[in-house]
């Protein structure tokens, strides 16, 4: 998704707001689950059962057209696509909202 296709940003600018919003994104989100849970972590942040989310080298394609042309209303405004699928079932149709998230390294 860092593409410049898919954000109109070279990736170099991307990676620097991207670093800049992360602090303040990451401060909010825990001050929201300090506020639902009441109080401070119980145990240090990190510490718990390690999990590796598994990562690929596939391509991901966020589109707004079908060959060339505009995706019809009842399909659009974006439609996620996964190149070499045997069936599009992981295709989504009708994408208004994309969240991207950090993965821990």
């Amino acid at each position: 998704m860092s593409h410049r296709i898919c954000t109109g940003l070279p990736r170099r600018k991307l990676g620097k707001l991207i670093e800049e919003l992360a602090q303040p994104w990451l401060a909010q989100q825990e001050s929201q689950l300090r506020d639902r849970r009441g109080r401070d972590r119980l145990r240090a942040e990190g510490a718990g059962p390690g999990h590796e989310l598994p990562f690929t080298d596939r391509v991901i394609i966020l589109a707004d057209q079908v060959d060339g042309a505009p995706l019809p209303a009842n399909k659009g405004p974006f439609r996620i696509v996964v190149p070499g699928e045997k069936k599009p079932a992981r295709w989504i149709w009708q994408v208004t909202t994309l969240a991207v998230r950090f993965a821990k390294r």
